[in-house]
């Protein structure tokens, strides 16, 4: 429990910076972090990961899991807002929200949502009910997410697209000013629905600040400065002077700051796009040539070498530790370059001796990874480039299939295996869904679809396994570790555990500083 204090203000950068603070375009983690703050779901996920009450305080699952009825907390109010002259949340603005996602005049990357949805009905002003096409197991994690975040279905038609400038929630923290490229301050909501465990309101804080520094190593040194209170993950340009060769924190800051480590549901791996480039064929279309790509690298030189050991090397697939339905490969030396080197040879001898050559693309924090996996491609015969490029402009070539090669990550948008196989799925194709591969194959497709309709976790992981099987079969995407959630802050600060979702959760953050 918090001490008294005049003012309690906690300050963290968000390099990436926010595009909007609508929930419908909360894609990103600089977005997801902020709505998560200004807004409140009907069900939250607890240490567990298991679905627990929020703004729904209870519910029932019937017809053989396709029916979920809402009961929803009568005491619920949204931010005072100029916008806004009905300050009660009701089901009409949870039904808004959800079928907002939806919405083409919306757009939102968020719409996959509301796919098992086949009905969304208001019963009356606090009870809501869910028909979905068919069972859908993870189906109250999804309502969980940012996306399915309850907005103010008042303000929103007043707003239109400035609502994602001037939101109005229900959550611990409500909407003071944000000047663009500077800073967004966030101050307490004083009618927040949710007390702590002894009774007392939520949240601690009185504001949050958000900076938007760009830059990895200024932010680093603003944390060392005390200007801001905690920083997220590893970045090349600090993490020799923040983690020793052991992975912990380094003597020198350890009178001031705790490293906080924990599992976390993301695998960074490498995108093969899977039809042609601008209309041109590329070598990786090659399967032979995909398998030497995967045995060329050395994961746990990789991560001892470049992030001091932090993460787990790859061993099986996409899915994470963490959750069921991972194919768990016999082969478990996955580093072999000799093997990489036959597959190029029989390549290159239908090929008239070229080298098989291709560029990888990369935003420059992960430069250094990058350039680490083309120096052990070269090694085995690969000829290939390292291309940087910003952060926006890669999401933008992934989506429209433009690069042969992108490094990317997939964090779990909520705990469930057909999170990470939905990657995979030929429906899902970007622009539209989450494929940047456009992997395409039937029998995974038919797979997928069978494990929806499964309410048994046991007859479902089954299927998630042969399904992971089959993309380490055929390759679609390279695999190269399953990441940590770390944060770094100062000891005066507590509340601040990761969680396997890495989200960030204020409303129970404050400020105590050590006992003299």
């Amino acid at each position: 429990m918090p001490e008294d204090q005049d003012r309690m203000i906690f300050r963290y950068n968000q390099s990436s910076g926010i595009s909007s603070l609508d929930p419908v375009y909360a894609r990103v983690q600089g977005n997801i972090w902020a709505v998560h703050q200004l807004f409140s779901t009907l069900v939250e996920l607890d240490e567990a990961l298991r679905p627990v009450p929020a703004l729904a305080r209870s519910w029932e699952i019937t017809d053989s899991g396709r029916t979920y009825l809402f009961h929803l907390r009568t005491d619920v109010l949204f931010h005072p807002s100029a916008h806004l002259s009905k300050r009660e949340l009701t089901a009409e603005d949870v039904a808004f929200s959800l079928q907002r996602l939806r919405d083409d005049q919306w757009a939102s990357p968020g719409a996959w949502v509301m796919a098992p949805v086949s009905k969304i009905e208001v019963k009356n002003d606090s009870t809501l009910e869910i028909e979905l096409t068919q069972r859908f197991p993870p189906f109250l994690s999804t309502l969980s997410m940012a996306y399915a975040s309850v907005v103010s279905k008042e303000a929103v038609q007043k707003l239109g697209a400035a609502f994602g400038e001037a939101p109005v929630g229900t959550g611990p923290f409500q909407f003071q000013r944000w000047l663009p490229d500077e800073k967004l301050v966030l101050r307490k909501n004083e009618a927040y629905f949710l007390r702590d465990a002894q009774g007392v309101a939520l949240p601690y804080l009185d504001a949050v600040s958000i900076r938007f520094l760009p830059d990895k190593q200024a932010e680093y040194l603003e944390l060392l400065r005390g200007r801001i209170d905690m920083i997220s993950g590893l970045d090349p340009s600090y993490i020799h002077d923040l983690v020793d060769d052991k992975g912990e924190l380094s003597a020198r800051h350890r009178q001031k700051l705790v490293m906080k480590k924990g599992n976390y549901l993301n695998t960074e791996y490498l995108g093969i796009f899977q039809g042609p480039v601008q209309g041109s064929p590329h070598c990786l279309q090659d399967r032979r040539l995909r398998n030497a790509f995967h045995a060329a690298i050395d994961r746990p030189s990789m991560l001892q070498y470049l992030r001091k050991g932090m993460g787990n090397p790859h061993v099986s697939g996409l899915i994470p530790q963490g959750l069921s339905g991972r194919y768990e490969s016999i082969e478990k030396q996955l580093y072999q370059p000799d093997s990489a080197r036959k597959w190029i040879g029989q390549w290159q001898m239908e090929n008239e001796g070229q080298r098989p050559a291709f560029t990888i693309h990369t935003p420059a924090n992960y430069r250094d990874l990058c350039e680490f996996i083309q120096a052990q491609l070269i090694a085995v015969g690969f000829e290939v480039q390292v291309e940087i490029v910003p952060a926006s402009l890669l999401r933008e070539g992934m989506a429209q299939g433009k690069f042969e090669v992108f490094r990317a990550s997939w964090i779990a948008d909520y705990p469930d295996a057909q999170n990470y196989l939905s990657l995979f799925v030929s429906g899902n194709h970007s622009p539209f869904g989450p494929n940047y591969t456009h992997f395409n194959d039937p029998q995974l497709d038919a797979l997928y679809l069978k494990s929806q309709g499964l309410t048994e976790d046991s007859l479902r992981s089954e299927l998630y396994r042969e399904m992971d099987s089959l993309t380490q079969w055929q390759l679609p995407l390279i695999p190269l570790f399953y990441d940590e959630a770390l944060r770094f802050h100062g000891k005066e600060w507590h509340g601040l555990e990761p969680n396997p979702l890495n989200l960030l959760d204020l409303s129970r953050v404050y400020r105590k500083e050590k006992e003299t």
